[in-house]
């Protein structure tokens, strides 16, 4: 028996569900591990080691957004003198490169490296995702002792490009 003013409990009707990072299903089928924040689940982070060192990808996903972005930020900073020689480096490294950019914010001489998986309505390829990645480790790996040599100064983008034709290296 209810009493006559009182208040019902009413089923929730929100439709606000608990916030899904999209890459989530294709890391745990792809046995990546990875780190997220309930405070911020838009992002998740992977911790990377390849030959030349170890680093963060951290992933973002915009809520409204259809892509969520890889982003690398370099252990290193360029130094004022070097920007232009780092830039050039850059653009040579992002024409070879099949996705993703480099970039250097002319303010701090922070140097990233940003890759997009664009989603679609269906849930994401776990092979998608592994491919992402590998371009994203690639890149970063492959780049950082030639970024490190320009960004520091020690040698130019022309000099680097030189030496590491010489020893056979691709783009």
């Amino acid at each position: 028996m209810s009493r006559p003013n009182a208040k019902k409990a009413i089923p929730s009707t929100d439709q606000q569900s608990v916030y899904a990072h999209p890459l989530v299903p294709a890391l745990r089928s792809l046995e990546i591990p990875f780190t997220s924040a309930p405070e911020r689940p838009e992002l998740i982070r992977l911790d990377r080691s390849c030959k030349n060192g170890n680093f963060v990808v951290i992933c973002i996903h915009g809520k409204e957004a259809a892509h969520v972005a890889l982003l690398v930020v370099y252990p290193i900073k360029t130094v004022a003198p070097a920007q232009f020689e780092t830039l050039r480096l850059l653009n040579h490294l992002n024409d070879a490169l099949p996705g993703g950019g480099f970039r250097l914010d002319f303010s701090d001489g922070e140097i990233t490296f940003r890759h997009c998986i664009h989603l679609g309505d269906a849930p994401l390829d776990p092979e998608s995702v592994r491919c992402a990645l590998a371009l994203v480790c690639y890149a970063v790996d492959h780049a950082l002792p030639q970024l490190a040599a320009v960004a520091l100064g020690q040698c130019t983008y022309a000099e680097v490009l030189a030496r590491h034709n010489r020893q056979g290296g691709d783009n």
